[in-house]
This record gives structure tokens, sequence and C-alpha cells, in this order.
């Protein structure tokens, strides 16, 4: 009984997927938020903790190991996500922000925030650095006010950000 509970849980990633791009697709929605809860069953991935201990492995061999196994899992139903967006011919209309709000679990730090943009129309194909020096910092509401302006949202700013990315541009 446990193993088709965790099996379920296993699936939603998938289920939910499957649902953003159909929501998408027939337009019932043009925005939507999917998060990992911290409090996932990893068991059909081989993994006995939980998302939550995987995350803040604090450097514990084992731990990181299972996190990437995580990881991977996640990309695979992303790219399988996007390619399902490109498939229906949507994607150069939709913009997907996959990423986290912690860079190291372990640290709660949120420097160098991993973050892929999809489709919108950007010019894609490159993996951008920004500055960590704090007189040149780039904040990731930078990357935000971008997108609103690329969607037509006129605003001044974004949370906190100082302005949009130049280096960042639509096709």
């Amino acid at each position: 009984e446990m193993n088709l509970v965790s099996n379920f849980q296993h699936q939603q990633f998938s289920i939910f997927f499957d649902l953003l791009n159909l929501a998408l697709v027939t337009d019932s929605t043009r925005s939507a938020v999917f998060h990992v809860p911290m409090s996932t069953d990893l068991r059909p991935l081989g993994i006995d903790r939980g998302y939550h201990g995987c995350s803040h492995h604090g450097k514990n061999e084992g731990a990181v190991v299972d996190m990437k196994k995580v990881d991977s899992f996640l990309m695979k139903e992303y790219a399988r996500f996007i390619g399902k967006l490109k498939e229906n011919q949507i994607l150069d209309n939709t913009t997907v922000v996959f990423g986290s709000g912690m860079s190291n679990g372990s640290s709660h730090s949120n420097k160098c925030l991993p973050i892929i943009v999809a489709g919108g129309g950007f010019n894609h194909g490159e993996h951008k650095v920004y500055s960590e020096d704090p007189n040149k910092k780039t904040y990731l509401c930078n990357l935000y006010l971008t997108i609103l302006h690329s969607l037509g949202v006129n605003v001044n700013s974004f949370a906190n950000s100082t302005g949009t990315l130049n280096d960042f541009h639509l096709v």
C-alpha cells in the first residue's frame, strides 16, 4: 500500500507537467507556478531520505548523490514538458522559468541561483554568469523585469530590480 502512495507522489510530477501543458495549450491559464514540496517522497527514485534531506545535504556524499538523482529526474521532466510545448507550437509564445530560490540548501545561500529560461521568443543557447561583486550585483528580479517588459508590461521596477538585463534579448 505504501508503495502505491509513493508511486503516486512520484507520478505527480509527470502529471502536473502534463496538466500544465494542457492548460497552456487550451489557453485555460497564462500563468502557473510549480513548487517541489519538501515532503516529497523520493523512494520511487531509490532514495530513502526526503527532498528536504537531500537539498540540505551538508556536503554528505550520500545526500549529494541523492540530490543529483532528484535534479536529474526533475530536469528530465522539465525537458519533456518543454518538448511538449514545442510540439504544440506554443513554446515561442510561452516563457518558462525553472529554478530554485537557493543555490545551496545547506547554507541557505541565494547567490548564483540556477535559473533556466525557455521559450518566450528570447535568444537562447547561452549560459550567463553575472557578477557577485556587491557593487555590480545583478538581481534575479532584473530577469523578471526583463520578462515583464517582453510581455508588454511596462513597469519601472519589480521588487528589488535595478533595471533590465541588457544582454538578454528577444530574437
